[in-house]
């Protein structure tokens, strides 16, 4: 069983979920470290403010993904 934890007062982590129902993918492997080279990508493990830049940050490969048909 697959879970995550969000904080109320983490607007990051909750956008990072959210992407998930847009087909984006974790920029993090299983123990948790960042593989993006975007360093700022919400997309990384445990995203916050500090660790986004202050701004919501999607990588170009999510970015790549979200704007790709998944029906094709």
């Amino acid at each position: 069983m697959r879970f995550s934890v969000a904080w109320v007062n983490n607007g990051f982590l909750w956008w990072h979920e959210a992407l998930h129902l847009f087909n984006a993918k974790d920029c993090y492997n299983k123990f948790g470290i960042n593989k993006c080279p975007e360093n700022r990508c919400v997309m990384q493990a445990s995203p916050t403010q500090e660790t986004c830049g202050g701004r919501l940050h999607l990588c170009s490969k999510n970015q790549k993904r979200l704007s790709t048909d998944p029906l094709q």
